[in-house]
């Protein structure tokens, strides 16, 4: 009886050992955008996501969602991540020839870490990756900045501040919005309440329940969010002109006066 137990102990370690092998394996010698199957991409996720949610630091986010903190993030990641991962997120030459090849910042995957699982893969990197750890070299507060840029990228969920309509500040970046729209040269592609144009209709624009985040990516890579689009990229403007231009497109909603949207144009 007693070799018996010993016997099947012996058994369960050994299948534990197995399990522990192959989630390491997993973990380090694979990413999200690795040629492996859908299911081993999904289950390499799971356990990174795993080690990340127990690692990671109890706190939330202590930083506002504008335009000047997605700025300075986006300053971060020119400087600190554009190399491996390119301007657009997903990956330059020199990034994708490591192995495990940079990862894809653009996919549900890599947008499907919760904002403290990405500060503590920043902040401590990827072993036996080229992510590097940035402890050293980056402050807690540019860390947090840099998801906040991050999340304006593809694939991301989650959405900007949520002014009223009402809102003194809300109503600040409408009319910021507004007037970049006039001055950017979306009104050469775009109508607004049947104005001739050639480029999709954006009357209602706001009914189509897309977050600020999802607008500031398209803005910035258009071609990401909509396959095929031949809109220019307008990466070129502050984190704070997109996030008022987003406002502004956001307000294009069935019921509202046209003299909101029209005027001056």
């Amino acid at each position: 009886m007693d070799e018996g137990r010993r016997s099947g102990r012996g058994v369960g370690w050994l299948l534990l050992a197995v399990v522990a092998c192959v989630a390491a394996f997993v973990f380090a010698g694979m990413t999200a955008q690795h040629s492996a199957g859908a299911g081993l991409r999904g289950f390499a996720f799971q356990v990174k996501r795993a080690n990340y949610w127990l690692h990671a630091p109890r706190t939330k986010d202590p930083l506002p969602a504008n335009g000047e903190v997605v700025d300075a993030g986006q300053a971060t990641y020119a400087n600190q991540c554009s190399t491996c991962h390119d301007a657009d997120g997903r990956g330059t030459a020199l990034g994708l020839s490591f192995y495990p090849a940079a990862t894809d910042l653009t996919t549900k995957y890599a947008q499907g870490y919760s904002d403290r699982e990405l500060y503590y893969l920043l902040w401590n990197g990827i072993g036996h990756t080229g992510m590097p750890k940035w402890d050293t070299q980056l402050q807690s507060e540019q860390i947090w900045q840099l998801i906040h840029y991050m999340r304006t990228m593809p694939g991301a969920a989650k959405p900007g501040p949520q002014n009223g309509p009402g809102t003194e500040a809300n109503q600040a970046l409408l009319a910021q919005g507004h007037q970049l729209f006039k001055t950017q040269g979306c009104m050469e592609c775009h109508s607004i309440e049947g104005k001739p144009a050639d480029s999709p209709d954006l009357t209602y624009e706001g009914d189509r329940g897309r977050s600020r985040a999802w607008l500031v990516g398209h803005l910035i890579v258009p071609d990401a969010y909509s396959p095929g689009s031949e809109m220019p990229s307008f990466g070129k403007l502050t984190g704070a002109q997109l996030d008022a231009l987003a406002v502004f497109l956001n307000s294009l909603k069935r019921g509202n006066a046209l003299k909101n949207h029209n005027a001056g144009m």
